[in-house]
């Protein structure tokens, strides 16, 4: 009875979870969704719904905000450093044309370093951007619509890092999606199966 209580309760919170997830649609090449939803402390996290239609281009690229973590420098110091001598040859032409070498020392001397004396954490908002390819999806007729469920989840606090997953909700057929990393574009693969 109590598994059963459990599993009720667990499908009834991903329910809600599920109905409070917001829908964007996809009219443009360039979306903004906002700030990803992110609690103090926590990496930022977030489901969605997107709505893709007919007038929807091939690449769509959707842009974020999140809140991350960076260690900067809050106190500066300075320092003597001792750089130590050396040998030197200097060469010159005297006013006969002949070249005459001679060798010298080059005397060490102190010079001043600024170094950082303390680092504390500072939480700054970056802007991604992850590309939804819709290049090999499932061709759209007049007031044809596919719904898919997409998760955005940043690796760790003090990343920059975004990894992305989606589901289809409502479709045409079935898809293979996949999320790929790229040097210039990380971006999730919509391919019609």
């Amino acid at each position: 009875m109590k598994s059963l209580l459990t599993v009720l309760f667990a499908f009834a919170l991903s329910a809600q979870i599920f109905a409070d997830s917001r829908s964007v649609n996809l009219n443009g090449e360039f979306v903004s969704i906002g700030k990803l939803g992110q609690t103090r402390g926590a990496a930022a996290f977030e489901t969605f719904e997107v709505v893709r239609t007919q007038e929807t281009p091939k690449k769509v690229d959707v842009s974020f905000n999140m809140e991350q973590l960076d260690n900067v420098c809050v106190r500066y110091a300075y320092r003597d450093v001792w750089v130590p001598g050396y040998r030197d040859v200097v060469c010159h032409t005297n006013r006969y044309g002949q070249t005459v070498c001679r060798n010298v020392y080059r005397g060490g001397y102190y010079r001043q370093e600024r170094f950082c004396a303390d680092y504390d954490t500072v939480p700054s908002r970056v802007t991604k951007s992850i590309r939804l390819n819709f290049k090999k999806a499932h061709k759209l007729e007049n007031g044809d619509s596919e719904i898919f469920r997409v998760t955005f989840s940043q690796n760790g606090l003090f990343s920059t890092k975004v990894e992305a997953s989606a589901s289809k909700v409502q479709t045409l057929g079935d898809y293979k999606i996949k999320f790929r990393k790229f040097l210039v574009k990380d971006q999730l693969v919509f391919k019609a199966k």
